[in-house]
């Protein structure tokens, strides 16, 4: 695979270039450079680079700060650009082209060539089809085990391999297909019930972890322990991912499903498999005559959300461009803000309605100069840890104000990349709690809570159907 991927690499520049030499450099410091990311994000995420990374190169550049990248836009970056390219200038001067003479030669040459580089593509996801190449391929790679798979294969084996398996499993052959149906969401949903709450609440917050649960030093989390009293259900929550790739922990939800069952979707279920998404939980709570609406308080085109959530059910979304600039708290919009906006809904709500609400606040990177009165990352991020838990004592206090009753759902999507806590965090558990609210609730409310159970975040709307 990785000779595979070196052979195209050479190809892919020689069509630009039609230079041996300088295909033959460009080729090795293509694989150089890919490797230090690679190095880099393992470093971060203990994770090796994947292929789906490289489709997240147009939010690396609008949202450098989200990937440790401010470089891109720091003059060293840019002086070292200046002088790759006039390397590379240099280069075409002293090493002449292969093309033979004749009129419009180069254009006609560079683009047969890369004509060829894809058209080598296109045969290559045709040959994934065969039967025993398929079947050779699934026996090697059954699911995207980057980790394992890395270290078998190496980086540029292993990639080369899943980008394959990923073309070669479209959604609906080894995955969730189209429209597919949860059927432990409906076997979790009551038939029969005169009133259903008109309110339910999703709150997944950006890195929330409760500390104190996780062995380190304690931080008072007052709210989530008022709500764990009076709990439907609380405890740890195993989520898909550690420090980063949100979307994988808010598309488990969304679906109801183990990210896995995404086979190689999984690493990135927004590049590809939420266009044909399965069920999902807008569309679930629609059939009982909820609306559904999304907040979250960033770029809306991160993970081509702006066109995905539509699709998912969502009937109205509340983005980043619905904020004000007062209203951040450090790099992003604050959990107080978005709070308002909830309430804002839970006021105008006419009919039942479903909100689904992801967080930003606690977002990495902790550092110096973020929060002007707090100097030290860990300090920081307790602070952001107690807005979150005063969000969602705020909601609840909101709910118990009506006489109806509504439902909460409050968890936390990834442990944080806190290096000041532990690298790596032993434990990649959050916390979920789950409850009812409002006068009705409050006047039925069980005198012993439950104990806290362990749960995937795949179970938490299975858990909320049943309240229903």
């Amino acid at each position: 695979m990785a000779i595979f991927l070196t052979t195209v690499l050479f190809l892919f520049w020689f069509a630009l270039s039609w230079r041996p030499v300088f295909a033959a450099a460009s080729s090795i410091v293509t694989l150089v450079i890919v490797t230090y990311i690679s190095n880099f994000k393992y470093d971060v995420l203990f994770e090796p680079l994947s292929f789906a990374d490289f489709c997240l190169v147009p939010q690396i550049l609008r949202h450098p700060d989200l990937y440790y990248a401010r470089f891109l836009y720091e003059w060293p970056f840019w002086s070292g650009v200046a002088a790759l390219l006039a390397s590379i200038l240099l280069w075409f001067v002293l090493e002449p082209s292969v093309i033979p003479d004749f009129p419009y030669a180069t254009p006609i040459a560079a683009a047969g060539g890369i004509l060829a580089f894809l058209l080598s593509l296109y045969m290559l996801r045709g040959m994934s089809h065969l039967p025993p190449l398929a079947r050779a391929l699934r026996t090697l790679a059954p699911e995207a085990s980057i980790r394992e798979d890395t270290a078998r294969f190496g980086l540029y084996g292993g990639m080369c391999l899943h980008i394959v398996r990923w073309l070669a499993t479209p959604p609906g052959r080894e995955t969730p297909s189209l429209g597919e149906r949860n059927h432990a969401w409906a076997a979790a949903t009551p038939t029969e019930r005169p009133a259903r709450p008109p309110l339910v609440i999703v709150i997944q917050s950006e890195s929330f972890l409760d500390l104190h649960n996780a062995g380190y030093a304690h931080w008072p989390l007052q709210n989530l322990e008022r709500a764990r009293r009076r709990a439907e259900a609380h405890g740890r929550l195993v989520v898909p991912t550690s420090g980063a790739w949100t979307m994988r922990t808010e598309y488990s939800f969304l679906t109801g499903r183990n990210i896995q069952s995404y086979r190689f979707d999984a690493l990135d279920p927004y590049l590809r498999a939420a266009f044909r998404a399965p069920e999902t939980a807008a569309q679930r709570l629609a059939e009982l005559g909820y609306r559904a609406a999304f907040i979250h308080p960033f770029d809306i085109r991160f993970f081509q959300r702006h066109r995905l959530y539509p699709r998912f059910g969502f009937s109205r979304i509340i983005e980043q461009a619905a904020f004000e600039a007062k209203d951040r708290y450090g790099y992003y919009i604050s959990d107080r803000a978005v709070t308002d906006r909830i309430i804002e809904l839970i006021d105008a709500a006419e009919k039942p309605t479903f909100i689904y609400c992801v967080t930003m606040e606690n977002h990495n990177p902790w550092r110096r100069g973020r929060l002007p009165h707090i100097k030290n990352p860990l300090m920081q991020y307790k602070d952001h840890l107690r807005n979150a838990d005063e969000m969602l004592g705020r909601v609840i206090e909101r709910l118990d104000a009506l006489d109806t009753e509504s439902i909460v759902c409050f968890y936390g999507d990834h442990v944080p990349i806190m290096r000041a806590l532990a690298h790596p965090f032993p434990d990649n558990r959050t916390n979920y709690v789950i409850l009812r609210c409002g006068a009705a609730a409050n006047a039925r409310r069980v005198a012993e809570p439950p104990q806290p159970q362990t749960a995937g975040v795949e179970d938490l709307m299975a858990m909320i159907l049943k309240m229903l």
